[in-house]
């Protein structure tokens, strides 16, 4: 067995953006049917979609990305 002590890489965006990305986020929650799936804890996310051609005929992929607890 082994063990690791954990470093930061790097930093993906400042503290205030981060701060205000998740505030989006966890609004959205708020405004949307997504937060009947976080009623146990605070949570944040966002739906999306994307269109793609795929052997000439158009698909559509859509997806969430959430976190929570929200102020952790």
């Amino acid at each position: 067995i082994s063990s690791h002590t954990p470093s930061v890489f790097s930093k993906a965006m400042d503290e205030g953006t981060a701060e205000t990305v998740a505030s989006f986020m966890r609004q959205n929650v708020l405004r949307t049917n997504t937060y009947s799936t976080f009623r146990s804890v605070e949570g944040a996310g966002k739906t999306g979609t994307a269109q793609f051609t795929a052997d000439g005929s158009m698909k559509i992929n859509a997806w969430f990305t959430g976190f929570a607890p929200y102020d952790d």
